[in-house]
């Protein structure tokens, strides 16, 4: 059976600080697929964040334009960082 993956595609006006923001609350960037144009940011196991430039996701083909955060909300998403695990 194929693993099964999910992946959370947003858009970032600044990658270099999205990675250095993850990074610092203990997250693992996976340097395999993460350039100057986008970060891949480990969430947990087979599931990933991609934090992309818009010219990166315009490159893919994403014919929309992208949300003003100032303005809207494009997205809400909570990820817990902390270090209890439930068993």
């Amino acid at each position: 059976m194929l693993s099964k993956f999910v992946i959370i595609n947003l858009a970032t006006k600044n990658v270099a600080a999205a990675r250095e923001f993850y990074s610092k609350i203990g997250f693992e960037i996976n340097e395999m697929f993460s350039t100057d144009q986008n970060v891949f940011v480990v969430l947990a196991e087979n599931v990933q964040l991609i934090l992309g430039a818009e010219a990166f996701f315009k490159q893919l083909g994403e014919p929309r334009e992208f949300a003003d955060a100032t303005k809207v909300t494009e997205a809400s998403l909570a990820i817990s960082v902390g270090s209890n695990r439930l068993m």
